[in-house]
Formats: structure tokens, C-alpha cells, sequence
């Protein structure tokens, strides 16, 4: 099969795969995207490719919990994505390649916490007829985790 640029082609009817020919400076994509396969030249060739403000974009395209993938494993490039709020995780690379790259867009777990929270809450309170409590205290007590 052969894709063309910017054509979605329908893998099955939950997936479907975009290969995008874009300038960054032109990505407006907002929560859009699972995954990112990034496979710019290195760091050493192309430095801009790997700036905060690239990375930036992607984390910004991708939606909570998407995956960024790349071949590039250099500090500088694992700590720029760290910059920009991606979880960072070095992996073992394909034939040829030492290590890679995985970074995850943090879900906000403050918020997957509060949900926890407020029903372990409802769930004593519906037995209790107990219906009044403080939202803020069961915050604080999140924020602590």
C-alpha cells in the first residue's frame, strides 16, 4: 500500500493514518491526534526540529495520552520534550539504534483523582443520606498526592 502525503487512508474503521506534509509553523491542530511518529533528522543536523517550540506543537496536537515516538535520544531532546510537559521514557531502539524515545501528554491526574475521590464519596454518602460535604477539603486532600 502506498500513501500518499496528505491523504487519510482508513486502516480499519478505528484507525486511520495521515501522513502530513506541513510546515510547523503552520500545525494549528488542537486534541487531535493519539500518535505522533516523528522522524526528523537528528539533533546534530537539524537543531531547530528539536526545540521546545516544536515540541510544543505536538504536545499541543495530541490528545490526553497520545504518544510521541522518535528515534532521537539525545539529553537535549528528552529534556525539551520534559520542558513542554511530556513524560519522557527511553526505550530500546530497532536494529542500528541504541535507544529511542516515547513521551506521553500527562493526563491530568489531579482531575482523574478528584473523580476517584468524589465517587468513593458519593458511594458512602448515597448509603449514609448524608448529601453535604466540603469540595474543598476533598481538594486538598487530592493535591496531596
Amino acid at each position: 500500500m502506498k500513501l500518499e502525503w496528505n491523504n487519510p487512508i482508513e486502516i480499519n474503521t478505528e484507525f486511520r493514518l495521515t501522513k502530513r506534509e506541513q510546515k510547523f509553523q503552520e500545525i494549528k491542530d488542537q486534541n487531535c491526534f493519539d500518535l505522533i511518529y516523528f522522524d526528523a533528522f537528528g539533533y546534530r543536523v537539524q537543531p531547530e526540529l528539536w526545540s521546545k517550540e516544536i515540541f510544543e506543537k505536538m504536545y499541543q496536537s495530541l490528545k490526553d495520552g497520545g504518544v510521541l515516538v522518535t528515534y532521537a535520544a539525545k539529553g537535549e531532546v528528552r529534556r525539551n520534550m520534559q520542558a513542554v510537559g511530556f513524560t519522557v521514557e527511553r526505550l530500546p531502539g530497532p536494529p542500528g539504534k541504541r535507544e529511542m524515545l516515547r513521551a506521553t501528554k500527562n493526563i491530568n491526574l489531579k482531575l482523574c483523582a478528584v473523580d476517584l475521590v468524589l465517587q468513593k464519596v458519593l458511594m458512602i454518602f448515597q448509603r449514609s443520606f448524608i448529601f453535604q460535604w466540603n469540595l474543598d477539603i476533598i481538594l486538598l486532600q487530592v493535591n496531596k498526592l
